[in-house]
């Protein structure tokens, strides 16, 4: 489920400029991921491409990032400590991966490396492709803080949690149209699983300004739309998460 949030994001932005969509990306998701039910963390990464043929690395971004003249000078990439599981979408931006045509990286930690979900910890985390090892970099809170607190960010803040709530609405819809009554268990997390059967039966649309909604019947029989976030679910499901 995890890998599905991040390939509707990035089928939405095509066409757009990673260079110029990667802290934005990360926060949509993480809005995203949190109406999910999963604690999302945007991390500044500084990423190793390593070709095992050559055994040449090339880095790209840093665990320092700044802003300048509007753009952001680093790179950023979703953790989610729940699943132990690291997600960028924009790492295709770099010539090292875009030749391996690999779209967003969406990988699942080995589980060996000292990690805590605590976010005043850095740590490092080996993606391993075809042809290539990614050794990813993760900043603490404090130097992302340097990334996510800029007024570029700030000004995008309602844009950011609306991209979220329709990327979270989209990925509910396509795994009750394909997941199985009964299957929903499966899924990573009882609010995702919940949302899953909730949503199964609703008839959906998508508004003029291209907001997904569900049609809930009220307690007088009169449908209304609802946003993913107000869909109904049983007594005892878990909120959705805030982020930040």
């Amino acid at each position: 489920m995890t890998a599905v949030p991040a390939w509707f994001l990035a089928l939405l932005t095509a066409g757009q400029v990673p260079a110029e969509r990667c802290a934005d990306d990360c926060v949509i998701l993480a809005h995203a991921y949190a109406q999910l039910g999963l604690a999302p963390q945007v991390r500044a990464a500084e990423l190793t491409v390593a070709d095992r043929a050559t055994g040449l690395g090339q880095v790209f971004g840093t665990r320092q990032p700044c802003w300048r003249d509007g753009l952001l000078d680093g790179h950023t990439a979703l953790w989610l400590p729940d699943v132990d599981q690291l997600v960028d979408t924009t790492a295709g931006q770099y010539p090292a991966l875009a030749a391996l045509h690999t779209g967003p990286v969406i990988a699942q930690l080995s589980g060996t490396e000292d990690r805590a979900a605590d976010a005043e910890r850095a740590f490092t985390a080996t993606v391993a492709l075809d042809t290539a090892d990614l050794y990813y970099a993760l900043a603490p809170l404090a130097a992302t803080l340097a990334v996510l607190d800029h007024p570029v960010m700030a000004q995008e803040e309602a844009g950011h949690r609306r991209r979220g709530g329709n990327v979270a609405a989209l990925t509910v819809s396509l795994l009750a149209d394909h997941l199985p009554p009964g299957r929903s268990r499966l899924l990573p997390h009882p609010r995702a699983a919940a949302l899953v059967d909730a949503v199964r039966p609703l008839p959906r649309r998508q508004t003029a300004n291209g907001d997904w909604r569900f049609e809930v019947t009220g307690l007088d029989g009169t449908p209304a739309p609802c946003a993913l976030a107000d869909v109904p679910v049983p007594d005892g499901t878990l909120p959705a998460l805030s982020w930040p």
